[in-house]
């Protein structure tokens, strides 16, 4: 009876265990289907995503080329009225040109003047990175002052640098002190002192946060002006920092994109009489351009 019951014990768990492992290989081949139709869902509404966005793609490509296409269109058409739009607006005017930082090239300043009938007469460059660090040449610089008379410190060489550029420009020039603070290597100059400019164009801007407008190109504004001197602030549209605001505190009128098309026509009306800080920053306050009259010279 013992033996039967064991028996009996072993055979229902045996039926037990099987019915188990029946009803988990069912359920593990249920879900396998779930599975797999979830996946089929799920694959197809990838499919369903992919091919809206292959077409988004190809109507925003379509629309890039459309804008390319008209891009083109319209800077053939302001290249082709550019230089009619400013030929001869700045005619017999007498122009200078300084550059208080070597981090950007300006030479197409000059090419605007002259394009609008002006005259480049005079060209200065500082170099505030010597003037400003080089102790040496800022010894020099007091020892020669000195020689001619006039006794400066070192904490008193930038004024004199920048007494003497704006001399030369507005007054009769020290040729031999500015010549002397070429050598140095802290300016460079071109052009003709003997006559003084009817407008001057700064142009800053540098390649990174620095205090060169605070200690250069404002105290050098302020002198000019002591001379009754128009001035106007420039700098390209690429700077990594700007000096526009700068300028703007000491209310100079501004172009901050002077590389570009708009910015070369705001600068010669901006001389020619329209005041205003002009550009494609959020620094230009006034727009692009000045309201230009395209009939009339």
């Amino acid at each position: 009876m013992f033996i039967n019951l064991k028996y009996y014990v072993i055979t229902i768990a045996a039926i037990f265990i099987a019915l188990g492992i029946g009803i988990y290989i069912g359920f593990m081949l249920d879900g396998q289907d779930i599975f797999v139709h979830q996946q089929d869902s799920l694959i197809n509404e990838l499919e369903k995503r992919f091919n809206q966005f292959s077409v988004e793609n190809n109507n925003l490509k379509n629309q890039i080329k459309d804008l390319n296409a008209r891009l083109k269109n319209d800077d053939l058409y302001i290249n082709t009225v550019y230089p009619s739009l400013i030929d001869g607006k700045l005619k017999d005017l007498n122009v200078a040109i300084i550059e208080t930082n070597s981090d950007y090239i300006y030479s197409g300043v000059k090419n605007v003047i002259k394009s609008a009938g002006g005259n480049v007469i005079s060209e200065v460059d500082v170099y505030p990175y010597v003037l400003l660090n080089d102790d040496v040449k800022k010894q020099q610089i007091v020892n020669y002052a000195a020689v001619k008379g006039e006794n400066i410190s070192q904490d008193k060489v930038v004024q004199y640098v920048l007494e003497k550029i704006s001399q030369a420009l507005t007054k009769k020039p020290d040729i031999n002190a500015m010549s002397f603070l070429k050598n140095e290597g802290v300016i460079d100059f071109s052009g003709n002192f003997d006559v003084p400019p009817d407008y001057v164009i700064i142009c800053g801007g540098s390649l990174q946060k620095t205090n060169y407008p605070d200690i250069i190109d404002i105290p050098l504004i302020k002198l000019l002006r002591q001379q009754n001197v128009p001035i106007v602030g420039v700098e390209r549209s690429d700077v990594a920092f700007s000096y526009i605001d700068y300028y703007k505190k000491v209310r100079l009128s501004t172009v901050d994109s002077v590389d570009l098309v708009y910015g070369k026509t705001a600068l010669v009306f901006a001389i020619k009489g329209e005041p205003g800080n002009y550009g494609i920053k959020k620094s230009a306050t006034s727009g692009l351009l000045p309201d230009i009259p395209t009939t009339a010279k």
